[in-house]
């Protein structure tokens, strides 16, 4: 019988070593991906572990809002965190525990929004005002004010070469006001709030029609000194001491001027403040000088003489 054709043993255990070394580097490549992946799974792990933890903890604490370290802080976060741990750590009953009040920080921050549409402040300026006044509005208004008034004389006397004109409309269009506003910056001047600002103004010459000049130092002195003089004359000054009189004829002529000035008005939007009150606010607001250069007054079937 023919017996087959053997191998010889030498090719045998060449083909043999080379698959076993194949097999060994393809299980090895396996095993280091494998190895690999699970040390990085394990390090993202760790990680997102880790900003959880410091998430959790500072969540914690600022709800808890804790001033210090101390043990009795200690415990009340043990205690929002686990109150079996807080109980071993103190031996009291969860019953006894200090009772911890969250902060209502809604109602501050929405006084502090309502205070900086007010005003016009900065919302940190309105944040130490409100705390300044114990939450009072009236009270930090008054503040934000003084500091205003206090920081608008600085800038007085800065240079307004930029700003607007602004026109306005009155309501049937029988009566037109156009104002010119300035400031320091073409950059403040095209700001939407600060043509708001001379809008408003304009509206507020619509509501006086009396109204002639900015501030008392445009008024024109002829006009007082005439003014003066006819008031002297009153039938009701007769017989009055001389130095009464006088006190008496200086208010009246102050009043009257007053009438004729935009400064002194009190603002239609706002009646417990007046416009220079509101060119103070709008320097505080803007950091910059702000002035109501000149106006005009267009009323239909008037023509100026």
């Amino acid at each position: 019988m023919r017996r087959g054709v053997s191998t010889p043993r030498s090719s045998r255990s060449s083909s043999h070593e080379g698959r076993s070394a194949s097999l060994y580097d393809f299980t090895s490549l396996r095993l280091f991906e494998a190895s690999y992946f699970s040390f990085t799974m394990f390090g993202v792990a760790l990680l997102l572990a880790s900003f959880a933890h410091a998430s959790h903890s500072y969540e914690d604490r600022r709800n808890i809002g804790l001033q210090s370290h101390g043990e009795d802080n200690l415990a009340t976060l043990l205690l929002a965190m686990n109150p079996t741990i807080a109980q071993r750590s103190r031996g009291q009953s969860f019953a006894t525990l200090p009772r911890v009040e969250m902060p209502q920080m809604g109602a501050d921050m929405k006084l502090i929004k309502q205070l900086n549409q007010a005003t016009g402040v900065g919302l940190m300026d309105c944040k130490e005002a409100l705390d300044a006044a114990g939450g009072d509005m009236e009270e930090a208004k008054m503040a934000l004010r003084k500091k205003g008034l206090a920081s608008a004389e600085k800038r007085s006397g800065r240079a307004t070469s930029a700003g607007a004109i602004v026109p306005y409309i009155h309501t049937g269009g029988l009566l037109g006001i156009m104002v010119e506003v300035n400031c320091e910056t073409d950059f403040v001047g095209s700001n939407k709030d600060f043509v708001q600002f001379g809008l408003d103004i304009a509206m507020q010459l619509a509501a006086y029609p009396d109204v002639e000049y900015i501030d008392e130092s445009d008024v024109d002195q002829a006009w007082v000194e005439k003014e003066r003089a006819i008031i002297s004359e009153s039938e009701d000054l007769a017989g009055k001491p001389d130095d009464i009189k006088a006190k008496m004829i200086d208010g009246r002529v102050q009043k009257l001027i007053n009438t004729k000035t935009l400064m002194d008005k009190e603002y239609i939007k706002d009646t417990t403040i007046t416009i220079k009150n509101l060119v103070d606010t709008m320097k505080t607001k803007f950091g910059e000088n702000i002035k109501v250069v000149r106006f005009a007054r267009f009323v239909v079937g008037e023509t100026n003489k």
